[in-house]
């Protein structure tokens, strides 16, 4: 039967067995998560950032009872697989009256670092290997980060080979603390303990794989922050991973990590009075994670030259 034209009719997006949005942890969350906003291009891109930063992505946790299938047990867990976590984005953008149709929200980007910064000084970088893993190269953004910061570490697992090309360069690596939940948080963490005991006053953070951050990034992240903590923003949302934490920061997410728990960065950052610090360019932030992106970005650069 070929899908039915017009808006999704309540009987559509009914709640469900696996889409259990009249669950009432499922409804509250979808509520959070989407706020005041009222454009539906813009709930769906909240609702995708909330559980891309909420349920720690973890290929090995493969529960295949039907009752893992349900967006409210999703929610309940702290790390899913790709499946479970479409299912608890479904079931949100349902929750909120939406249908996300045959074409999914445009993935919420984020990442790197930029210019000269040197007269400011106290600033330290880190470059997080989030998926721990080596995926590509990352020398675009450690070349940005040495521009930028008086010092830079990268943050990985034991034995990667992004800690085998850190060592190359010479560049000091970071591992997470044993206990802590894997995730950008915990990379947080061990980057403000090495930057507490340099005597820096602030942290950048960024991934290992976005050449293409606007150049005054760390310049406006570092003026809108103050003595406090800035985090990007663009039309597809906060942009978490791509920030400003002051050292001062590091009992609130040592806190936040404490039992292997792992919250959204960017609620720990908002829970710190973080500045949201608005870019124009959201493509300018997007991130390789396969050749095919490689491919598209190097194309983008030829032809801006």
């Amino acid at each position: 039967m070929p899908p039915a034209a017009g808006p999704p009719t309540p009987d559509d997006l009914a709640a469900t067995r696996t889409f259990d949005h009249d669950d009432a942890t499922v409804a509250a969350w979808a509520a959070e998560a989407v706020g005041d906003a009222e454009d539906p291009a813009l709930k769906a891109r909240l609702l995708f950032a909330d559980v891309r930063d909420r349920i720690r992505y973890n290929p090995h946790v493969l529960d295949l009872s039907p009752e893992a299938f349900t967006a409210s047990a999703v929610l309940a867990a702290p790390s899913n697989w790709c499946v479970p976590k479409a299912i608890l984005l479904t079931a949100g953008a349902r929750a909120r009256m939406m249908s996300l149709g045959n074409e999914p929200p445009r993935r919420s980007r984020t990442h790197v670092v930029i210019e000269d910064l040197a007269p400011l000084g106290g600033i330290l970088g880190v470059v997080d290997d989030l998926h721990r893993r080596r995926r590509l190269p990352a020398a675009e953004v450690q070349r940005r980060l040495q521009a930028v910061c008086t010092a830079v570490a990268v943050n990985t697992r034991v034995g990667t080979q992004t800690e085998a090309l850190a060592k190359t360069e010479g560049l000091p690596v970071l591992h997470d603390a044993p206990g802590d939940a894997a995730g950008p948080l915990a990379g947080v963490k061990v980057g403000l303990e090495w930057a507490q005991g340099l005597g820096a006053r602030s942290l950048a953070v960024s991934p290992c794989d976005a050449p293409l951050l606007p150049d005054d990034l760390f310049t406006r992240l570092i003026a809108a922050a103050g003595e406090g903590a800035a985090m990007a923003e663009t039309s597809d949302g906060r942009q978490p991973l791509c920030a400003l934490w002051p050292v001062s920061a590091l009992p609130v997410v040592a806190a936040a990590l404490a039992g292997g728990a792992h919250p959204p960065t960017w609620r720990v950052l908002e829970s710190i009075g973080a500045m949201h610090v608005r870019f124009p360019d959201a493509a300018a932030f997007a991130n390789l994670n396969t050749r095919a992106d490689l491919a598209a970005i190097a194309e983008r650069l030829e032809g801006a030259g």
